[in-house]
């Protein structure tokens, strides 16, 4: 018996209903590593994300730059 199991080729929607934004590391005026955790309904971890912000950098001047520039980078959008 081979140790998986082949199946058809499907969409797969997850459904993210909260993120949270870690700074991992930083290194004044140069560059940040910013780690993006994403959750469902249940607050179930779904996928984790990290990137190094380092041409962006210098747009970085409040909490609400970085969330809008996550939620643009990985195509994130507020629901009401």
């Amino acid at each position: 018996m081979e140790p998986y199991i082949n199946v058809q080729p499907c969409d797969l929607i997850q459904v993210i209903t909260k993120i949270k934004i870690k700074v991992i590391s930083l290194e004044l005026n140069k560059y940040a590593t910013i780690q993006v955790m994403c959750y469902d309904d249940s607050n179930n971890y779904l996928h984790c994300y990290v990137f190094e912000l380092r041409d962006e950098y210098q747009h970085w001047n409040n909490d609400e730059w970085l969330v809008e520039h996550v939620m643009n980078k990985y195509g994130f959008a507020i629901r009401n």
